[in-house]
């Protein structure tokens, strides 16, 4: 007799449905960016300090948001 017979079986694949962390991340992602264009329509000039007071988020994210890190 084989040590793996003992085991229960895993299911192969890919898992049927998402965890529920992962369906969150896009989610909050697409909240930020649209935050952040709501923010940018309101106040043209800006600097990116500005914008990351504002939102309360870091200068590096907000950076990395629009394109600039």
């Amino acid at each position: 007799m084989n040590k793996t017979d003992d085991l229960p079986r895993r299911s192969r694949g890919r898992p049927r449905t998402q965890p529920i962390g992962e369906q969150a991340a896009p989610v909050q992602a697409l909240d930020r960016g649209l935050t952040l264009l709501r923010t940018l329509a309101k106040d043209s000039g800006l600097t990116l300090t500005d914008i990351a007071l504002r939102l309360g988020m870091p200068g590096a994210d907000v950076a990395a948001d629009i394109g600039e890190g």
